[in-house]
């Protein structure tokens, strides 16, 4: 899809330029969240090993953080999606 849309990335009128971006934002927030969630789940099945500096939580946690507003809130870019599929 890239491949094809790329030499008219900047044609107001190309709709699959605004898809690509849809589909990105959905999938940057999503993906953000689960490893969220998998990270604490992780955590919660090494017990009381999970809080344990070695186990490398707090960095991980601290790397997925980052991951949750960089390139842009994942509250702003599922408004951003939203704002495509009301078109």
């Amino acid at each position: 899809m890239w491949c094809k849309n790329a030499p008219r990335l900047l044609e107001e009128k190309n709709r699959n330029t605004d898809l690509c971006h849809a589909l990105s934002s959905n999938l940057k927030a999503f993906i953000a969240w689960k490893t969220q969630d998998t990270l604490v789940e992780c955590r919660r099945a090494c017990g009381g090993h999970g809080y344990s500096h070695h186990a490398l939580f707090g960095v991980k946690f601290g790397i997925n953080d980052l991951n949750q507003t960089w390139e842009g809130d994942n509250h702003v870019l599922l408004m951003q999606s939203q704002q495509f599929l009301f078109k």
